[in-house]
C-alpha cells in the first residue's frame, strides 16, 4: 500500500492548521474538563466541612440536652499540679505501661437498681429514744414463766425544736467599805466591781449568737433583713431592718483586721482562681421617687469579686464588691502573690498582670487557663488507622 501524501505544499500546510486547531479544541475541551473536576472537589470540600461542622452542633446540643451540666472533672482524671511529685519513667518503661494500658481487661461490676423507699437518716444525728413497753403484769404467761424478750420493731422520725431565743442577764456586784468608805486603801477604787465582758457591739441589745444568726440568714440563707424583721415580730421581738443594717456595718468595720488576714492567707499558695459575677442592685431612692418606671432602670449592674487560695490543706475564699469590671479591681487580689493565676479569658485579668509585672517585677505570676472553659470550645476526635 502506497503512503499518502499531499500533493502541494498548500495542502500539507492546511493539513497542519486542521491538526492544530483539531489539538486547540481539545486542549480548550481538556481545560474544562479540569475546571468543572476543581469545581466539584471544592464543593465537596465545602460540604464535607458544612458536615462536619453540624455534626459538632448536633454533638454540643446532645450533650446539653442529656449530659450533667456541672464543671466537675471526674474522679480519675489527674491533678494539674503535682507532676513533681511523680517519679519520671524512662522512654522504654513509658512506652511498655502505655502498650500494657492499651490491652489492659477490666471487669465492670454489674448494674445493681436503687431501691424505691425514703432515705435512712444520718447517724450523726443526735438520737433520744423512747421505748414504749407492755405493762409488766403482761410479761408473765399462763404456764408460769417469765416472757423473754426476742426482737424489737425499731422506727425513726425526725423533730424539730424551733431555735430558742432568750435573755442573757449579766450582773456584776458592787462593793465598798461602809466603816472608812474607801480611806483605808486608797491605791484601790472606792467601788469594786468585776470588769465587763467585751462585745462586739458595747449598749446593744444583741448577743454574739444572734449576729451569727442574722448574718448566717442573710448570706447563707439568702434571707433578707425585712423578712427577718417580720420573724422576729411573730415571736413577740422588736429588731428592724434599720438596726440589722447598723450591726452589719459595725461587725464588718470590727472584722476588717481579720478580712487582711484572709487576703494574706490565700496568697500564701501556689494557686490563685478568680471570678467575677454580675450583682443588681436596687436603688431605693428611685422606687420610692418615682412609681411607674421601668425595672431594669431601678437597678444597677455591679460586680462581685473572688478570690480562692491559700495552701492545698487549707483553703479559703475572699469575696470583694466593685461597681465596675474594671482590671483595677484585680490588683488587690494578686499584689504580694507569687504562683498561678488560674482565670478566665476576660481581657481585664490579663491587662491588671501586665500593669503588675511593670510594677513588681520581683512578683512572678503565670497566667494559667482554666480547663472548664476550655473544655467548651475543644471536641477531641480519635479516627482509626
Amino acid at each position: 500500500m502506497k503512503n499518502m501524501q499531499p500533493a502541494t505544499l498548500e495542502e500539507a500546510l492546511r493539513l497542519l492548521a486542521a491538526a492544530d486547531s483539531t489539538l486547540r479544541y481539545q486542549s480548550y475541551k481538556l481545560e474544562q474538563q479540569n475546571s468543572k473536576l476543581a469545581q466539584q472537589k471544592l464543593e465537596i470540600e465545602n460540604q464535607k466541612n458544612q458536615i462536619r461542622d453540624l455534626q459538632e452542633k448536633l454533638a454540643l446540643q446532645l450533650a446539653y440536652r442529656f449530659c450533667s451540666h456541672t464543671e466537675k472533672y471526674s474522679a480519675g482524671q489527674p491533678l494539674l499540679f503535682n507532676e513533681g511529685e511523680l517519679s519520671p519513667l524512662p522512654e522504654e518503661d513509658a512506652a511498655a505501661v502505655h502498650d500494657e494500658a492499651i490491652f489492659k481487661e477490666e471487669t465492670v461490676s454489674a448494674y445493681k437498681r436503687n431501691r424505691k423507699g425514703r432515705k435512712p437518716l444520718a447517724e450523726e444525728l443526735p438520737r433520744k429514744t423512747t421505748v414504749i413497753d407492755i405493762p409488766e403484769s403482761e410479761k408473765q404467761c399462763a404456764c408460769g414463766h417469765r416472757l423473754v424478750k426476742v426482737g424489737e420493731d425499731v422506727s425513726e422520725r425526725l423533730q424539730y425544736i424551733p431555735s430558742q431565743i432568750y435573755v442573757l442577764r449579766t450582773v456584776r456586784p458592787k462593793y465598798a467599805c461602809r466603816n472608812c468608805e474607801g480611806s483605808g486603801d486608797e491605791d484601790k477604787p472606792v467601788f469594786r466591781q468585776a470588769e465587763a465582758p467585751r462585745t462586739i457591739l458595747p449598749k446593744s441589745i444583741a448577743g454574739a449568737s444572734l449576729l451569727a444568726a442574722v448574718f448566717t440568714n442573710k448570706y447563707e440563707m439568702h434571707l433578707p433583713y425585712y423578712r427577718q424583721e417580720k420573724a422576729f415580730e411573730h415571736r413577740l421581738i422588736g429588731i428592724s431592718r434599720q438596726d440589722m443594717s447598723s450591726w452589719q456595718e459595725t461587725v464588718y468595720k470590727a472584722s476588717l483586721p481579720l478580712e487582711k488576714l484572709l487576703m494574706a492567707h490565700i496568697k500564701s499558695g501556689k494557686v490563685l482562681h478568680m471570678d467575677e459575677t454580675t450583682v443588681q442592685i436596687l436603688h431605693y431612692d428611685k422606687v420610692e421617687n418615682e412609681e411607674e418606671t421601668k425595672k431594669d432602670e431601678n437597678r444597677d449592674t455591679s460586680y462581685m469579686w473572688l478570690a480562692r487560695g491559700g495552701p492545698e490543706e487549707k483553703p479559703a475564699v475572699v469575696y470583694r464588691y466593685f461597681k465596675t469590671r474594671s482590671a483595677s479591681c484585680v490588683k488587690e487580689f494578686i499584689n504580694g502573690f507569687s504562683g498561678f493565676l488560674m482565670t478566665d479569658g476576660y481581657k481585664g485579668y490579663i491587662s491588671a498582670l501586665k500593669e503588675h509585672e511593670r510594677s513588681y517585677p520581683e512578683e512572678t505570676i503565670i497566667h494559667a487557663c482554666c480547663l472548664a472553659h476550655y473544655s467548651r470550645r475543644i471536641v477531641i476526635r480519635v479516627k482509626s488507622a
